[in-house]
């Protein structure tokens, strides 16, 4: 009897089938058990919804193999990758509530370079009561308390150089809350906003470092870790700004696993992308959030396009405890 031998092109196919499955078996399992510390591993989670996706090229190749047990595995990888990111296109179900509503935005200045204009337009136009801004230059600083002035008149501002400056805009009146702010690369203020009818809102504005090198990955898991947590039964709490991070970051998982809600996530838009907006044909991933503590409902968010950042602004209405 002779041998039947498996041709050459099919033996190809089997070995690059074979490849992709172990990477996609090895990112599945990093999405799930694996820790924020490896670059460039720490990026690549961003593109998770992608990653999910491109996920069907391997899987056809092995449907057209027919190769059992490649299928078997992809399947079981892309049934958890779903799982994992569907929830995020759904919105929660359940009465709103009553009581009093605000609504907040969040943006990315872009090193204080984006359309300030625009950006006070887009606040009285969301009718914005609470402003974050990221990347706020001394220059963009000035600029923005004369445009706001007569919307959002109560300013915490840290201005800084580069991307170090952040910045809270309010249209009620806060104070500085020094016992929440975190220590990092970037500012992150926080204020108690005192608002007629509700309870005293904890507001803190979030920029930690930007995992992009691996030198920077202990500063970026630094900040995060140093944003105060949340409980059951805490404070009304709201964390909004540009988080460097994704819900598939582990780090970030871990923040809003301690009583945080991502308002989007909340909302069914938890897959809306917000940066890169630069750059056309980079895929776009959701670095930005407003997350609210458990006394707080998220009821509706929306993202906006403003002229000169990289950025899009994020905007959430949130009914919170009245007083």
């Amino acid at each position: 009897m002779s041998e039947v031998r498996t041709p050459p092109a099919r033996r190809i196919g089997l070995t690059l089938l074979w490849i992709m499955v172990l990477v996609w078996a090895a990112f599945t399992l990093w999405r799930f058990f694996g820790v924020d510390n490896a670059w460039p591993l720490v990026v690549a989670i961003a593109y998770t919804p992608y990653i999910t996706i491109a996920i069907l090229v391997p899987l056809g190749l092995a449907v057209a193999l027919r190769a059992l047990g490649a299928v078997t595995v992809l399947v079981l990888c892309l049934c958890a990758l779903v799982v994992a990111l569907a929830p995020r296109a759904i919105a929660d179900s359940g009465p709103r509530p009553d009581g009093p509503k605000i609504h907040v935005m969040t943006v990315n200045l872009h090193v204080g370079g984006a359309d300030l204009s625009a950006v006070a337009e887009q606040a009285v136009t969301d009718g914005v009561d609470i402003l974050s801004v990221q990347e706020l230059t001394p220059a963009a600083d000035k600029t923005l308390r004369a445009k706001l002035h007569g919307t959002l008149p109560h300013a915490l501002t840290k201005p800084g150089d580069a991307a170090a400056g952040t910045g809270i805009f309010s249209r009620y009146p806060l104070t500085e809350a020094r016992t929440l702010e975190t220590d990092g690369r970037f500012e992150m203020p926080a204020a108690t906003i005192h608002i007629e009818h509700a309870a005293p809102l904890q507001f803190l504005a979030i920029h930690p470092a930007a995992p992009v090198s691996p030198g920077l990955i202990p500063d970026w898991r630094h900040d995060l870790k140093a944003v105060p947590t949340s409980a059951k039964d805490g404070p009304a709490r709201v964390l909004a700004g540009d988080f460097n991070a994704t819900l598939d970051h582990a780090t970030l998982r871990g923040l809003i696993g301690t009583g945080y809600t991502d308002a989007a996530d909340a909302c069914g838009n938890g897959l809306s992308g917000t940066w890169p907006m630069d750059k056309r044909l980079v895929p776009k991933v959701t670095l930005d959030h407003v997350l609210t503590s458990k006394a707080i409902t998220p009821i509706a968010t929306s993202v906006t396009t403003i002229p000169d950042t990289d950025h899009r602004a994020l905007s959430a209405t949130l009914a919170i405890p009245a007083s």
